[in-house]
Formats: C-alpha cells, sequence, structure tokens
C-alpha cells in the first residue's frame, strides 16, 4: 500500500475506533480533549459528504481550525498541546486527499499551525514524567507525545512534496524515537499493559534504526506505524517485497 493510501486509513480508523498510531484514546482518563472531539465530529461528517453538505462540512472545519488557532495562542497547557496537534494531524490527512479544492487551501492552513505547534511540544517536552502517574500512564503519555511528533514530521515532508515537489530529509527526523513494543501501545488497560514483559532494556528506537533493521532482514512483521515510517524511506514496492504481512501493505 502506497503512503498516501495508509494515511487514508487514519481518518477512517479515527472515525470508528477514536484512535489511530499517534492518538491512543486512554491517555485522556478524563475523556478526549475538545480539539479531537470536535475533529472526530467533522471526520465523522466527511466519511458521509455528498455534494448537498459539503459546503457546511468544509465551514465547520474551518470553523474549527480556527478556533484551534486561538485556543493555542499564548500559552496553553502542555496536554491541550499535544491534542491540538493530534486533531489537526488527523485534520490534514482528511483535507489533503479530498477534491474539493478549498479542503486542501485548508489543508496548507492546518500544515503552518501545525509545523509551530510540533515545534512547541519539542521545545516544552518535559525531561521527567509526573510521579502521579501510573506506570502505564507515563509510558503512554511519553508514546503519544514521541508518536505525534514523528508523524507531524512526516506529513511535513510529505506536504511539501505534494507542494513544492521535494522534502527536506534531514538528520534530526532520523533520530527521533519511539518504542517498538506495539503490544503496549494496544494495551486498554493497566492489568493488559502490566501483563506483557516490559523489560528494564529500553525498547526505544529511531527512524534511521528501524530502516537499519529492515535493511538487515532482522525483522520481518511490522505493525501499522512502522509500515508507515519504512514506506517512506523505502518506498512501497520495497517494503512489499520484504515484510511478512504483505496483505496489509
Amino acid at each position: 500500500m502506497s503512503l498516501a493510501k495508509q494515511l487514508r486509513v487514519f481518518g477512517t480508523t479515527f472515525v470508528r475506533q477514536c484512535r489511530t498510531p499517534f492518538i491512543q484514546p486512554h491517555l485522556y482518563a478524563d475523556g478526549l480533549p475538545k480539539p479531537i472531539q470536535d475533529m472526530h465530529m467533522v471526520c465523522t461528517a466527511h466519511l458521509q459528504k455528498t455534494g448537498h453538505n459539503q459546503d457546511l462540512i468544509f465551514q465547520t472545519l474551518r470553523s474549527k481550525v480556527i478556533e484551534l488557532k486561538r485556543a493555542t495562542q499564548g500559552l496553553p497547557s502542555f496536554t491541550n498541546t499535544l491534542a491540538s496537534c493530534q486533531a489537526l494531524l488527523v485534520g490534514y490527512i482528511m483535507c489533503i486527499f479530498d477534491l474539493d479544492l478549498r479542503l486542501r487551501v485548508l489543508a496548507d492552513v492546518q500544515m503552518r499551525l501545525l509545523i509551530n505547534l510540533t515545534d512547541e511540544l519539542w521545545r516544552r517536552a518535559p525531561s521527567q514524567i509526573s510521579n502521579s502517574l501510573s506506570p502505564w500512564q507515563a509510558w503512554l503519555y511519553a508514546e503519544s507525545l514521541r508518536r505525534t511528533i514523528i508523524i507531524s514530521h512526516l506529513l511535513r515532508d510529505f506536504h511539501s512534496m505534494l507542494k513544492y515537489g521535494y522534502f527536506t530529509h534531514t538528520l534530526f527526523i532520523e533520530t527521533l524515537p519511539f518504542d517498538v513494543r506495539t503490544s503496549l501501545w494496544d494495551a486498554s488497560s493497566t492489568d493488559a499493559w502490566g501483563a506483557h514483559d516490559i523489560g528494564s532494556q529500553s525498547s526505544l528506537v529511531s527512524w534511521r534504526e528501524l530502516t537499519t533493521i529492515f535493511e538487515k532482514g532482522e525483522k520481518k512483521e511490522f505493525e501499522v506505524l512502522e509500515t508507515l515510517l519504512l514506506t517512506a524511506c523505502k518506498g512501497k514496492n520495497r517494503v512489499a517485497m520484504t515484510v511478512v504481512n504483505v496483505e496489509s501493505l
């Protein structure tokens, strides 16, 4: 599956499951933050878009993006900035593949805001997680931040390629890490998370290290996030020829 097709699946998954490879609903114990709730509402309507309701969908999304931009001015809480980034990622994916040129223009607006918020996330990322969080909550918080930043940079490159015909892949992007223990990301409770062998060794790998593992054939099965990152670097044909779970590509 091409990079574009993999990204488009995120929107459907978000509507049906309230989750993506970068949004884990259990991170938000008090319920999904308003930016994510608003984007879920718009994405749900977008899946049922017709010629009769497309103007309303555009107007609603545009108003939500403006509202989100206003809400992130000043110095919002770190959690709100994270949720806003996640909402914008889903919104961007929804807009950029739509045939409505108004939504594609809105995608450009979202990308500029997304770049600013992602940079803000990176600058304000806490060096330590609060002791008030359980081990599962602490891990989920850190991993959600890592995945959100990675996907944001991937979409930044994707946007540049669509708009200008090229993108700049830097060493900074290649060093962005994430946790390869995907079963932990999929856990739905503290007990389910704790049932896995957490281990004492770090399981964080960078984007660059993932591609090295792929090239050396050290791993044949990759989950959704890993497949997406590999496709972005190696192309769909190279990935499809190598991975075992080729039907997912």
